[in-house]
């Protein structure tokens, strides 16, 4: 896990439920299994340890969770884990919270926001690829701007990075 200053299991588990990751009931799940594992007591990487086991959620969210991260959407997709990063952002597995595909989100970097050049690069770079269809290339879903970020959706392949 991370080596940032880590919260006391109370807290991790209210960032949980927070970040909104969970269902009341699979919250309610997430609570049994913390205190199995010893309450408030316990040791806060071993609660986060037990939620992976349990699936209830990824090293990459609970990662995120322990530095005090609570944003794990984008609009209407829950962020998995980071697949990739590069100069114009980062790219995460994803998965479309109703309808529970899994997708490979490209995240325009904050960084770039101001610059109306990198911005019309990222607009090109998602027109450009949606105009594209071809069964050797993924196809782009979907598009928008959430939380003041610029992103774009495509399908999410398996296996090992090009």
């Amino acid at each position: 896990m991370s080596s940032h200053t880590i919260p006391t299991t109370n807290i991790f588990l209210a960032s949980i439920e927070k970040s909104g990751l969970l269902s009341a009931k699979r919250l309610a799940e997430a609570l049994e299994v913390a205190e199995s594992a010893g309450g408030a007591e316990a040791d806060v990487k071993t609660v986060a340890l037990r939620l992976i086991e349990h699936k209830m959620i990824t090293r990459w969210q609970a990662e995120q969770l322990l530095a005090g991260h609570t944003v794990l959407f984008l609009g209407k997709y829950k962020l998995l884990e980071r697949i990739g990063k590069g100069g114009m952002g980062a790219v995460y597995k994803a998965e479309h919270t109703v309808m529970g595909r899994i997708v490979a989100l490209k995240v325009m970097a904050s960084a770039l926001l101001n610059d109306s050049n990198a911005v019309a690069r990222f607009h090109r770079e998602v027109q450009a690829a949606a105009a594209l269809n071809h069964p050797n290339i993924v196809t782009i879903i979907d598009r928008g701007f959430e939380n003041g970020l610029y992103y774009f959706v495509m399908e999410y392949v398996e296996g090992v990075s090009l």
